[in-house]
C-alpha cells in the first residue's frame, strides 16, 4: 500500500505556484523519494527522475559541475550492472571515488536510515556539518527548485557519525520531480 501511495504522489503531485503554500505536499513527496531509495525501488524511482535535466548525484555537500548526472533510462541501467563510474573524489584525500551504483548507494547516497528521519522544511538545511562548503542552492539554482533534508545525529553530544540526505526537486508543468540526491556524513 505504501507503494501505491509514493507512486500516486509522483505522478500526480502538483504544488502551486508558491511552493510555501503546500509544504506538507513537498515534504511527503520527499519523504516518498527516501523511502524508494531505501527499499530500493529503481524502477519507481526512475519514473519522477527530471525528463530533461536527470538527477544529479553528489558525494558531499559542494557540488561540482561534474557530479554524475543521469536520466531515467541511465539510471536503471547503472543500478542493473557492476561497472564502476566515477562520483567523484574523496574528500581529504582527492583519491578518485571509483565504485559501482551499489557501493555508492552504501558509501554515500543511504549510509544512514534516512526513511525513518523527518523531512526538513523545504529550502532548510536542518544542521550543517563538517568543513564542506555547502552550494547546493547555487548548483541547483532556478525557478521551482526546492530542496528537503533528512537528517540523523546518532549522538546528542557529537555530530560525528552523523549526516543528511537532501532530495533536490524541481517543479516542472506543476509536477515534481527529482534533480539531485545530494549526501552530507560526518564521521570521524
Amino acid at each position: 500500500m505504501n507503494c501505491l501511495k509514493i507512486f500516486i504522489i509522483s505522478f500526480f503531485c502538483v504544488i502551486p505556484a508558491s511552493a510555501n503554500e503546500n509544504v506538507e505536499d513537498v515534504k511527503t513527496f520527499a519523504k516518498g523519494v527516501v523511502e524508494l531509495i531505501s527499499e530500493k525501488k529503481w524502477k519507481e524511482f526512475s519514473k519522477i527522475i527530471h525528463p530533461k535535466e536527470g538527477v544529479k548525484f553528489s558525494p558531499y555537500t559542494y557540488v561540482t559541475e561534474e557530479a554524475v548526472t543521469l536520466k531515467a533510462e541511465q539510471f536503471l541501467d547503472l543500478t542493473k550492472n557492476k561497472k564502476k563510474a566515477s562520483w567523484g573524489f574523496y574528500e581529504g584525500s582527492g583519491d578518485p571515488i571509483q565504485l559501482n551504483f551499489n557501493e555508492y548507494y552504501q558509501e554515500f547516497l543511504y549510509k544512514l536510515p534516512y526513511a525513518q528521519a523527518k523531512p526538513g522544511k523545504p529550502n532548510e538545511e536542518q544542521t550543517t556539518i563538517g568543513s564542506t562548503v555547502n552550494n547546493i542552492p547555487k548548483a541547483f539554482s532556478g525557478e521551482g527548485v526546492l530542496t528537503v533534508q533528512f537528517f540523523i545525529q546518532k549522538d546528542k553530544e557529537e555530530l560525528f557519525n552523523s549526516g543528511g540526505l537532501t532530495i533536490v526537486l524541481k517543479k516542472d508543468q506543476e509536477k515534481l520531480y527529482v534533480i539531485g540526491l545530494v549526501n552530507c556524513y560526518w564521521g570521524p
